[in-house]
C-alpha cells in the first residue's frame, strides 16, 4: 500500500511537493502537485488537466502514479 506526505521544503510555485512511502519503505522522489481541485487533476484528459511532475517528468495523473517504482534496489 502506496501512502505519502507533505514535504514542505519542495513546494515550488503553487505546486506542493510530497515523498511516498510503501510497505514503511521510504522513497525520496520529486512530486509537484498541482495546486488546483483533485478531481480536475485526476480526471486525466490532457487538455484539461493540469499534469504532476515527478523527477522533473510531465505526466497525467493516471501515468503518474504507475511511474513510481518501489520495486528497484535504491541502495
Amino acid at each position: 500500500d502506496v501512502t505519502y506526505e507533505r514535504n514542505p521544503s519542495a513546494d515550488n510555485g503553487g505546486r506542493y511537493g510530497f515523498i511516498l512511502k510503501k510497505d514503511g519503505r521510504e522513497k525520496l522522489i520529486d512530486i509537484d502537485m498541482p495546486g488546483c481541485d483533485p478531481d480536475l487533476v485526476q480526471r486525466s484528459e490532457p487538455w484539461v488537466s493540469p499534469r504532476l511532475y515527478v523527477d522533473g517528468s510531465s505526466w497525467l495523473w493516471q501515468f503518474a502514479i504507475g511511474f513510481v517504482n518501489f520495486d528497484e534496489d535504491d541502495e
